[in-house]
């Protein structure tokens, strides 16, 4: 599997860089636009203050666990269908029946784009309490839909090459 892997130097505090401020909304906002003017995408944000893990998967591969460090950003590409990321605060609690767990799916099939964020059991989500939330860009605001929990069920949208969705981790923080 194809991963990309996009290190936002902060997306929790300013930063001061080569003599210029960069707020952590202008380089979010970048780099979606740089990775949404090419392919549709999605980018994992994690504002918590603890590392969470990623696993990703897809119909013919599972990848070893990614470390998403508090701050940073996970940016891919969305092709073909049966994509998935588990969300977990330990590396383990994915393959762990009782670990806690979110599920980001995502398929392009036939120009639609589908996506979906679950939890992986009945144990609640890994963030928990904190908040998580997926948004969408694109053609138009909110192009392919959003949630604020693991209860909002399956999105659809055209996916003309353009639709971005960003998660965010922590997004309460």
């Amino acid at each position: 599997m194809t991963v990309g892997l996009c290190c936002v130097s902060s997306l929790l505090n300013n930063e001061l860089q080569d003599g210029m401020r960069t707020t952590s909304t202008t380089t979010a906002s970048l780099l979606a636009f740089a990775v949404s003017a090419h392919a549709t995408s999605y980018e994992i944000n994690n504002y918590c203050t603890y590392n969470v893990s990623l696993t990703l998967s897809n119909a013919t591969a599972t990848e070893p666990a990614l470390t998403l460090n508090s701050g940073l950003a996970f940016i891919t590409d969305i092709v073909g269908k049966g994509n998935s990321v588990g969300i977990t605060k330990e590396p383990g609690d994915y393959w762990d029946a009782n670990g806690k767990k979110g599920i980001f799916g995502t398929s392009t099939v036939d120009g639609t784009l589908w996506w979906d964020l679950a939890t992986g059991n009945s144990n609640g989500g890994p963030l928990d309490p904190q908040s998580i939330n997926v948004t969408s860009s694109g053609p138009k605001a909110d192009s392919c839909g959003h949630v604020t929990d693991y209860s909002g069920g399956v999105k659809n949208c055209p996916d003309d090459g353009h639709v971005a969705l960003v998660v965010n981790l922590c997004s309460n923080n």
